[in-house]
């Protein structure tokens, strides 16, 4: 059922906070270990390095976890489908990360200075000495050419933005699905034999362009149509054919490599007279197909046209699999088209015209009997030979004002016209929708509707009655996208906030804030290099990531402030107290990398979460330079800027 689906989904979206919320754990965590053996190293006993562990990094480590909370938060505030989809995400993530911060204050100290008291002389066997001999001179020279080096990363970062434009977006994944279906609609009333013959004839496709390897099974059912979300259709005219492909790891090709093989031959051998469908059941919450243009007017017949023009130019597009309309024509129905001037001269209204044709024709209620316990209710309406014969209507009289008689033909033309099956409104207006599938090799949906914005401006130039929207996942990816944004914002403001409480400080925070941008460049690469879309769950993957840069760069700025009032300032300071973090973020990107590399690469895992663990794992290791190089960087031209305002002399 719907709901037992929906089920698995907060389910596997409360596996995906958890494996976000990993790296931010094992972070906090180990800046306290970490400290703690530093102050080993000074001579210190274990409970007074353990104490003196958790107070250095009280303040940091609480700051860090309160501002990922803070940004993580912003997704509670993400409205529509997408919103109750992911708000396990923000709820799983602040319960781990309190639960953390309790760990590392109340419980890690007293472990660490019980069992991890004894360590070893750190000038005799430290395995990265040479490592950190090259950052301590990296650093060195990197705070040398302070402004080259914040240089070198914008001119990175604006690189990346421009890459990131020509990339693909899709809103969730769908070259790893598995599932698939066809749908096939006949006009109104088509035999059922009929619809399921043309079904055979695409089986007969399916069979043929997949092998036996690729195939799991399919399902042929005649009369229904069941679509993602649990909406259906019923109806002799209607059929489809359910296919199940073999996991991706087991074939060489790719679903979407298939899908387009059946699109492209079944629409050559059914009957031109069927639309034809293609539906891929992708990860995710329900959304709307890759195309849908919605078209609104008064005019039906006007507004089919203009449909199938639209329809018809799809297949002009460069990567459309498929297309059809959302509307069906009923059977024939009869048009009572009534000559008002000669209806008001005779005394007749349009409201006794449809009283008289109703009462004919539905019946009317004349009285009732009572029969046993039960009233029996008489209605009186025309025989049923009458009923089915158009001449009927001719006859019919209708009493005017002044009781007379009139007759139906005297007022009115009658015409014989095609109905409509359902009519669909929205505002009052009349709508007639153009959907479609896309083959994800050749372009995505953002890109489809991209390039539909202005062929539909164009179509509709000097149709001033008529009116469109570009709704489906279109419409999902920009409510998604803006509800995002907007948390994001709000969340930046309550970061900045917070910081500046913590450091009595402006330009501070903008320090560790301005490293954030910074991350994007590493997703950009590896996504690049990987041949992957942009989707929101790379988005997502990138929220994690922005709480582990502002975690190292909190810290990382504490302790230089630390330095810089123990030891005086000057760049040495900065050097040193980078130096001292140095293990810190090596260990922390690596543990939380070495987590995540499984889970985007293993063959056969999740698609839904390797764009989040790809974005995250990769994004991680290029923010390890950010927070390495860029963090001190920024910080000495900060520093020399405001010495030079308050007339000092700069760091050297």
């Amino acid at each position: 059922s719907l709901m037992d689906m929906f089920g698995i989904t907060i389910n596997l979206i409360s596996m995906f906070g958890l494996i976000m919320v990993l790296g931010m754990l094992v972070d906090d965590s180990i800046i306290v270990a970490e400290q703690y053996y530093q102050n080993i190293e000074k001579g210190l006993k274990p409970k007074d390095a353990s104490k003196k562990a958790a107070y250095e990094t009280l303040a940091p480590v609480t700051a860090t976890i309160i501002t990922t909370m803070v940004a993580f938060s912003a997704l509670f505030f993400m409205e529509g489908i997408m919103g109750k989809f992911l708000w396990p995400v923000p709820a799983v993530v602040i319960i781990a990360l309190f639960a953390s911060w309790i760990e590392c204050f109340f419980i890690l100290p007293g472990h660490l200075a019980d069992f991890a008291a004894k360590v070893k002389n750190i000038e005799k066997d430290n395995w990265y000495k040479p490592l950190l001999n090259f950052y301590e001179k990296s650093v060195r020279f990197a705070l040398k050419h302070a402004w080259k080096t914040i240089g070198l990363f914008v001119t990175a970062f604006i690189l990346s933005i421009i890459t990131i434009k020509t990339m693909r977006f899709e809103l969730f994944p769908s070259d790893d699905i598995t599932k698939a279906q066809v749908n096939i609609k006949g006009p109104v009333g088509t035999p059922f034999d009929v619809v399921r013959g043309e079904l055979l004839k695409i089986e007969e496709v399916i069979f043929d362009v997949v092998r036996e390897d690729e195939l799991e099974g399919v399902q042929t059912i005649t009369g229904f149509q069941k679509f993602k979300g649990g909406r259906s259709k019923t109806g002799t005219h209607y059929g489809s054919i359910a296919l199940e492909l073999t996991m991706q790891d087991l074939r060489e090709r790719s679903t979407n490599d298939i899908l387009a093989l059946i699109a492209e031959k079944s629409q050559k051998v059914i009957d031109p007279k069927f639309a034809f469908n293609l539906e891929k059941f992708k990860n995710g919450p329900p959304t709307g197909k890759p195309i849908n243009i919605e078209l609104y007017g008064d005019d039906l017949d006007e507004l089919e046209t203009l449909a199938q023009e639209i329809k018809s130019d799809l297949k002009d597009f460069e990567g459309v699999l498929s297309s059809e309309l959302d509307y069906e024509e009923g059977k024939k129905q009869i048009i009572v088209k009534i000559d008002e001037d000669e209806a008001r001269r005779l005394g007749v209204t349009n409201l006794q015209v449809a009283k008289e044709l109703r009462a004919s024709f539905e019946g009317l209620e004349a009285t009732t009997i009572k029969k046993s316990d039960e009233d029996v209710e008489i209605i009186v309406r025309l025989k049923e030979e009458s009923r089915k014969t158009e001449e009927t209507l001719s006859r019919i009289e209708i009493k005017n004002q002044q009781g007379r008689n009139v007759k139906l033909s005297q007022i009115a033309t009658l015409s014989e016209e095609q109905g409509a099956f359902v009519i669909r409104r929205l505002n009052r207006k009349r709508t007639i929708a153009v959907i479609g599938e896309v083959d994800i090799k050749k372009t995505t949906s953002a890109a489809i509707n991209k390039k539909l914005a202005p062929y539909l401006d164009k179509k509709l130039k000097g149709l001033h009655h008529i009116t469109y929207r570009l709704a489906g996942e279109n419409e999902d990816t920009k409510e998604s996208l803006e509800g995002f944004k907007k948390g994001l914002i709000a969340s930046v403001f309550i970061i900045f906030i917070i910081l500046v409480v913590l450091f009595s400080s402006l330009a501070q925070p903008i320090i560790i804030m301005s490293a954030i941008p910074f991350g994007l460049i590493g997703v950009v690469i590896s996504f690049k290099v990987l041949g992957l879309a942009i989707g929101f769950m790379a988005l997502m993957g990138m929220l994690g990531l922005v709480g582990v840069v502002i975690n190292d760069s909190i810290v990382l700025v504490t302790f230089i402030n630390r330095t810089l009032q123990l030891e005086g300032e000057g760049v040495e300071s900065i050097i040193k107290a980078s130096v001292s973090r140095f293990r810190a973020v090596i260990l922390t990107t690596f543990t939380t990398v070495a987590g995540l590399l499984p889970v985007a690469h293993a063959p056969g895992g999740d698609p839904f979460l390797k764009p989040m663990a790809t974005s995250f794992a990769y994004g991680l290791l290029f923010s390890s330079l950010i927070t390495l190089i860029l963090v001190p960087s920024i910080f000495k031209v900060v520093e020399d800027f405001k010495n030079k305002f308050n007339k000092k002399p700069v760091l050297e």
